[in-house]
């Protein structure tokens, strides 16, 4: 039902560029400190390595610039492929890591400029690759600002920017390196410039040129974002000009679109000799996943649901009757992408996207779904669903901003002895959103970069400089927010639907800024309490916890370690945990052989990649990690006691133990096990 309020005067509207600061700042201060290619996902670290061998080689080639055996170990097969010339690439593709290369480029200028160091200057460049999605996303919410003011006015507007960044996973993506927020602005900048050239008939084509660019850019980024380039037809056949002008945007736009494409084609080419086989081609016997389960769980499951990480999206799709009404070019061109992307994702075997925050598949259609909001909000009963659907999903965000979803995983892998499963996705009990408040409840929230930049080795006038950076970013922004300029022709536009206010009331833009840096400066002291915390509280709270502090000669100290229960019967498990930390970067595989012996006889073995989910080379010096072992009690050996021996070795070529600094090429543990056979 279509809603209409009083039109207030209003006192202005903000500026998009003060929009787009604020978000950059807030961005800018929540980012999480960049160690030692700490990239959350292999996607990601995958992007960045051909980023960098773009930069230092000129060439999308890896194989001087990827450790192979060190960093993906068994994944290599995935990700990693051979082509007919004997080249590695990645299996992605290169529209990622293209827009990252400007950055990195000049992170390396800077380093070399403030810091002799080649360690200083590589970690400039990883930091520099995570400013992609903080840029990407500042400017989504830019841009929304814009769309949204041009259908529904300013102070809509606002609203629907504000719930984009602090309400719905899209806000925590532009924080994290995956290419969502850059598809996010890809899609937006092609349905608003579509906007705008039906509104220029005389720059139509060149409108359209520039809306294909970003269409099949976001095909370059993911091959996935096929399925929404028919929307974006469908949307410049309903709001494109008519005549002469709309064949202009129509060809404008297939030709900014088939130049992306067609490099895309050519790189698949000089991977695999052939332009139509993508780097999922090994994975296309894996999409016919059940659609029904895709779906739930992409939408309503506990582990991924769009609607628990994005409320304000079902409010707007609860609007969408009165958004056809009003806007039926936008409602209909924006239902069929995401039913083009349901469709997709729905059926791919990884639909759930793994180690992730939410359904990250769909964070890049979340801007368009918000569009729906400037319906609800012009009525009080679509105003208080609004704002309750907002403050439900900012609880839901807090742990998605604050605590690093690795560490959940990670734990949730340690706790369950598997690296992902599909069903823990629809049990309430391992969601995210329960698992990470719980994490940051005990004070284990996430380092930001802005209180430890000297840790990870950035050059100090670079820190500084990014923290003065910050602060201007928000005040820049806070002041655009509370004194705007005066009102715009956009905002007093004839297509605006009537009853929409012009302006946004300064008391509330005042309010708004003032809770704003009230939740940042809560962020900051419940960082710094929790960086207090972890200095004063030992690592290590099992009760059968005992400290070894025992150094390995290439820098690998082993400080702990614990067995619940050293009694075991043939067939049981044994559940052990150690607690390591590297005083130096380590850039070798390793593994850790546990062996139990009797009488100076080897009986069996607990061999252990170390560890599995986080290869040693990628390890931070100075942090602590722990490392899970469940090691099967043969069947069939005696029982008594058992001694354990513990030492690391190199898997690989030219292989043999590495001795601790007395000499030794392995330690005792001081508890031994026993093994009792049934009566």
């Amino acid at each position: 039902m279509t809603c209409k309020r009083k039109t207030r005067a209003g006192d202005g509207e903000p500026s998009p560029w003060a929009i787009g600061a604020l978000a950059l700042g807030l961005l800018m201060a929540v980012t999480g400190a960049t160690g030692e290619e700490i990239f959350y996902s292999v996607d990601a670290a995958a992007m960045f390595h051909t980023a960098r061998a773009l930069l230092e080689t000129g060439e999308p080639d890896v194989t001087s610039i990827v450790r192979v055996p060190v960093i993906w170990g068994s994944s290599r097969a995935r990700f990693l492929h051979a082509s007919p010339h004997g080249l590695l690439y990645m299996k992605y593709n290169l529209g990622q890591p293209l827009l990252a290369l400007p950055l990195l480029g000049l992170g390396k200028a800077a380093a070399s400029l403030i810091s002799p160091h080649a360690e200083a200057s590589y970690k400039l460049i990883v930091f520099m690759y995570f400013m992609l999605p903080v840029l990407a996303m500042a400017a989504t919410c830019a841009l929304l600002y814009v769309f949204a003011r041009e259908l529904w006015g300013s102070r809509a507007a606002l609203w629907i920017s504000g719930l984009l960044l602090l309400t719905t996973p899209a806000g925590p993506y532009g924080k994290y390196p995956f290419a969502e927020a850059s598809l996010a602005l890809c899609y937006l900048s092609a349905y608003l410039l579509i906007f705008r050239g039906g509104r220029d008939r005389g720059l139509a084509g060149w409108y359209g040129f520039l809306s294909g660019v970003f269409s099949g850019w976001s095909v370059f980024i993911r091959e996935g974002a096929i399925a929404g380039l028919p929307a974006i037809l469908l949307y410049i056949r309903l709001r494109g000009p008519e005549g002469t002008a709309g064949w202009r945007m129509l060809r404008g736009w297939g030709i900014g679109t088939a130049l992306p494409i067609l490099a895309a084609a050519g790189y698949n080419f000089l991977r695999f000799g052939n332009p139509f086989q993508t780097g999922y081609f090994h994975e296309m016997d894996r999409l016919a996943h059940p659609l029904g389960i895709g779906w739930f769980g992409l939408l309503l499951s506990p582990g991924k649901g769009l609607f628990l990480y994005a409320p304000s999206v079902l409010v707007s799709l609860l609007s969408w009757p009165a958004f056809w009404k009003v806007r039926r070019s936008e409602a209909a061109a924006i239902g069929l992408h995401a039913l083009g992307y349901l469709v997709l994702y729905g059926t791919w075997w990884a639909w759930h996207g793994g180690w992730a925050w939410g359904p990250r598949f769909l964070v890049p259609l979340l801007p368009l779904l918000l569009l729906g909001l400037g319906t609800a909000l012009r009525c009080p009963a679509g105003r208080w669903a609004v704002r309750i659907s907002g403050l439900l999903g900012l609880a839901v965000q807090i742990p998605g901003f604050a605590v690093d979803f690795q560490k959940y995983y990670a734990a949730l892998y340690i706790e369950r002895g598997t690296l992902f499963e599909e069903d823990l996705i629809f049990r309430p009990a391992f969601s995210p959103i329960v698992g990470q408040w719980k994490m940051l409840l005990r004070g284990e929230g996430l380092a930001l970069t802005l209180f430890s930049f000297e840790s990870t080795g950035i050059p100090i006038p670079i820190s500084m400089g990014y923290r003065a950076l910050v602060v201007g970013l928000l005040l820049g922004g806070l002041r655009g927010l509370c004194l705007p300029a005066k009102a715009s022709a956009a905002a007093t536009s004839p297509e605006k639907p009537s009853g929409s206010p012009s302006g946004f009331p300064l008391w509330m833009r005042k309010w708004i800024a003032g809770w704003l840096l009230l939740v940042l400066l809560g962020l900051n002291i419940r960082i710094w309490l929790t960086g207090i915390s972890q200095v004063l509280q030992p690592f290590c709270h099992e009760p059968s916890c005992q400290p070894l502090h025992v150094r390995f000669s290439n820098g690998l100290e082993l400080l702990a370690w614990s067995l619940p229960s050293p009694v075991a019967q043939p067939g049981g498990t044994l559940r052990m945990r150690l607690w390591w930390r590297a005083a130096e970067p380590i850039r070798e595989p390793l593994s850790v052989y546990v062996h139990f012996q009797r009488r100076d006889q080897l009986i069996f073995q607990g061999d252990h990649e170390h560890p599995a989910f986080l290869p040693l080379p990628e390890w931070i010096p100075g942090w602590i990690y722990p490392d899970p072992y469940e090691i099967q009690v043969p069947m069939g050996i005696p029982s008594g006691e058992y001694r354990i021996r513990l030492g690391l070795y190199r898997r690989h070529p030219p292989g043999g133990r590495i001795p601790t600094q007395s000499g030794e090429d392995g330690i005792w543990l001081p508890q031994p096990v026993w093994v009792l056979s049934e009566p």
